[in-house]
């Protein structure tokens, strides 16, 4: 995090390092990430897909 406002006498606040990702298709980025998994890597990025979805479709954060 990055201090932002430094204004004396007042605590700075924070923004993050990297900006908010919003209006993204977050389904269709991860579909993509997961097609691109090496065969034979056990990297299991299709059940990870899923769970991702769930948790968009579910509006959870962890």
């Amino acid at each position: 995090m990055l201090p932002v406002n430094n204004n004396p006498g007042r605590i700075p606040t924070l923004a993050p390092e990297t900006p908010a990702a919003t209006g993204k298709d977050y389904s269709a980025i991860w579909q993509a990430w997961a097609k691109e998994a090496t065969a034979g890597s056990h990297e299991l990025r299709e059940i990870a897909f899923e769970r991702l979805q769930v948790c968009l479709t579910k509006q959870e954060c962890s």
